[in-house]
């Protein structure tokens, strides 16, 4: 009786075995190993964290030196003290949540994300990306709100002369300490990180950022999965409940959506995906757009608007301020009257 091999023993229903993945120069390849490192450190911070950040969605979220490194510089603390959710905190005391949190929650978002592709191999996974821009999602998830004005996207509806939070960021990043962890830390350009916060509209993006960079901004996002049932547990309402280990899970890369790569989900997420997308409806008519707290945004808007005009206040001087310090320096006595009694209303929660 002729040897038959185990290949041609195995039943027909038994699914191959996806290898892990490897990596040759920049690209991530079908391999035996994992990549052991990527200049001295893992692919991915999760591997070999340094310390972790208790958080109140996640419980805990590793980090590795480099993210400690950026975690720890000043204007990435800033953020401590602008609230995500504005003046939400005027209806819902308990919305106090804020832009700091928020990034590290989208920064381990897509870790998980990356993961999971890492996970699927040549089969709808991270074959072929380059590492590099592995890496740049990673940085840019952590530093997408790096530019935030305070009380959220207040400032930013008074339009021209404010520059856009995204451009502020850019700033930030593209130079300081931050750009300096950046290059000699992680090896990577300033400049490219950006460009996944503040695309340029004058050049594309590498296919494999662009790729990668709808991961942080698009229909299915790091940032709403993280906002989304964050701000629902701060205002401890019910609308913001969506199965992200699910939806990260049924994540692919396809090969071919009208011509170009795209990232979709299976079937298995299309459940959640609505519940991302009803949550999100749900918490704008309920939360965000509510008409106190979008009163109380009109006050600072005027507030901002009259010390902006009488000369008192530049729009640089904005940049790098937090809740708190704004105000203050809208109270001064060489701020516009109307300002000051904006400010003074604002305080003693009295909106319009």
């Amino acid at each position: 009786m002729p040897h038959m091999s185990t290949q041609a023993e195995r039943p027909k229903s038994a699914r191959t075995r996806r290898q892990p993945l490897g990596f040759t120069n920049d690209i991530v390849r079908p391999g035996k190993l994992w990549p052991v490192s990527v200049h001295g450190f893992p692919l991915l911070p999760d591997e070999q964290p340094v310390g972790t950040v208790r958080d109140s969605l996640y419980d805990l979220i590793p980090f590795g030196p480099r993210e400690e490194k950026l975690i720890g510089t000043s204007p990435f603390l800033r953020l401590q003290k602008v609230k995500q959710l504005g003046f939400v905190f005027r209806v819902w005391p308990g919305a106090t949540n804020t832009r700091y949190e928020h990034s590290l929650g989208c920064y381990h978002l897509a870790v998980k994300a990356l993961r999971a592709l890492l996970q699927r191999g040549e089969d709808g996974g991270l074959a072929g990306i380059s590492i590099s821009s592995v890496q740049t999602l990673v940085v840019a998830a952590l530093l997408h709100d790096i530019g935030h004005y305070p009380f959220s996207h207040t400032i930013e509806e008074l339009g021209y002369p404010i520059v856009h939070h995204e451009k502020v960021g850019r700033s930030i990043i593209e130079n300081g300490e931050i750009a300096t962890i950046l290059e000699q830390d992680y090896h990577l350009s300033p400049g490219r990180v950006a460009d996944f916060i503040d695309p340029p509209k004058t050049k594309a993006l590498p296919p494999d950022d662009e790729l990668l960079s709808h991961l942080l901004s698009g229909a299915l996002d790091v940032d709403k999965l993280d906002y989304l049932p964050r701000d629902a547990r701060a205002c401890n309402v019910p609308y913001g409940g969506v199965d992200v280990e699910r939806l990260l899970g049924s994540l692919r890369i396809h090969p071919n959506v009208n011509g170009l790569r795209r990232i979709v989900v299976t079937h298995k997420g299309i459940s959640p995906l609505h519940s991302l997308l009803h949550a999100r409806q749900e918490m704008f008519d309920n939360i965000y757009w509510h008409h106190t707290s979008r009163a109380f945004q009109v006050m600072l808007m005027r507030a901002v608007h009259e010390a902006l005009l009488s000369g008192a206040l530049q729009t640089s001087q904005l940049v790098g301020l937090d809740d708190a310090s704004l105000l203050l320096l809208l109270a001064e006595e060489r701020m516009p009257a109307s300002s000051r009694v904006l400010v003074a209303d604002l305080e003693m929660r009295r909106p319009y």
